[in-house]
């Protein structure tokens, strides 16, 4: 199968609980960049990543809820406020692309990629 280039404008729905998030993919060069500015004496801070990557590619949600069942706008001030797993799903999907461009080219390679 060939590979196809990331349209990083593409929007994506992601479904979780009833809830809609429209994500865009994150380049790969862009995810390094990401990961190494939160890597210090070799340690990852993925919460820091997490919230890096959600910052710039969660672009809008619909049927998001206050604590009173109020449905509210997107406003990416409050994405630090969903729920540890349903930013890990958002985060998952937006790395989906990425992340089956180096799955193919490890695979192409032997693991040598």
């Amino acid at each position: 199968m060939p590979i196809k280039l990331i349209n990083p404008k593409r929007r994506r729905e992601v479904k979780i609980e009833g809830s809609t998030f429209y994500v865009t993919p994150i380049l790969a060069i862009e995810l390094n960049q990401i990961v190494f500015s939160h890597t210090n004496a070799g340690k990852t801070d993925w919460v820091g990543v997490v919230n890096e990557a959600l910052k710039k590619h969660l672009v809008g949600w619909k049927n998001v809820m206050d604590d009173d069942g109020k449905e509210i706008d997107f406003d990416p001030e409050l994405v630090p406020r969903l729920p540890t797993m349903v930013q890990n799903r958002i985060y998952e999907e937006i790395v989906k692309d990425t992340q089956r461009v180096y799955e193919a080219e490890k695979n192409s390679t032997g693991g040598q990629g």
